[in-house]
């Protein structure tokens, strides 16, 4: 399969058969080539739900598969019966020649749970056991990350280049979504002017709110600081390092230059 013919995107019959032994496994798809490729990265990670053929995968190697498209089915309602005639042509089942867990093809195409079997499938998963439960606790204890998986799980950093145009390219899509017309302006003025003012009841709980709100740390109001001069600064177009902060003698405060 490391050579990959190009597959359409249609439905049909397929199958991944072993050329060294003869063996195959027989499927239907709406989308051939997604499929093709959902199988290969599975099977290449080593987390295909089909046990018998991953690990007749580990034995043989990749190269010793091939992705067979066995016929198109446009008639999508035809897949399943389809597919049962050729595992029953090919007798692909595990008992046989092939790797199909089951003798019957099945399909959920458009399948819906119903409300009942979502209600057992929630609980089966919530009624785990206390035995259960430490089995998996003990199992995750003293499990040691290595340096290539922690680098990993800690993200990526991109470098300040990319940074400055990620954000250059945010501002610019903003700038564009957001240009309003004088006549949207004089709305918007419009509707601000007419807006009707707070009642009571909702001024008492405005003041409720800001009397419970704790109050910022000094690493938040000096982080809310440097934004404010950086904002300017741009806004400006100055240097950041000429601005200065200076309180009002009120609880305000204001923005001037050096």
């Amino acid at each position: 399969m490391k050579n990959r013919p190009p597959i359409p995107k249609k439905s049909g019959i397929y199958c991944i058969r072993n050329k060294a032994n003869g063996k195959a496994y027989v499927g239907s798809a709406i989308n051939l080539q997604k499929r093709r490729n959902t199988h290969l990265r599975r099977l290449r990670d080593g987390k295909h739900v089909n046990a018998p053929l991953q690990s007749a995968w580990k034995k043989y190697h990749e190269e010793s598969f091939e992705f067979v498209i066995l016929e198109f089915v446009d008639d999508r309602a035809s897949l399943v019966q389809r597919e049962q005639h050729w595992i029953d042509s090919l007798k692909s089942t595990v008992n046989g020649n092939g790797y199909n867990l089951s003798p019957k093809a099945g399909s959920q195409l458009g399948m819906k749970h119903s409300e009942e079997a979502r209600a057992k499938i929630a609980a089966a998963g919530a009624n785990v056991s206390a035995e259960t439960r430490a089995k998996i606790s003990a199992a995750g204890k003293g499990r040691k990350w290595t340096d290539a998986k922690r680098q990993k799980s800690t993200g990526w950093k991109h470098t300040d280049e990319a940074k400055a145009k990620m954000s250059a390219a945010i501002k610019k899509a903003y700038n564009a979504t957001h240009e309003r017309s004088p006549e949207t302006i004089a709305r918007v003025c419009d509707a601000r002017r007419n807006r009707p003012p707070c009642t009571e009841e909702t001024k008492g709980k405005m003041r409720a709110w800001h009397a419970t709100r704790p109050p910022a740390s000094a690493e938040a109001k000096a982080k809310r600081s440097e934004s404010l001069l950086r904002f300017y600064a741009e806004k400006n177009g100055v240097p950041y390092e000429t601005y200065v902060l200076r309180p009002r003698r009120s609880h305000h405060k204001r923005i001037i230059s050096l």
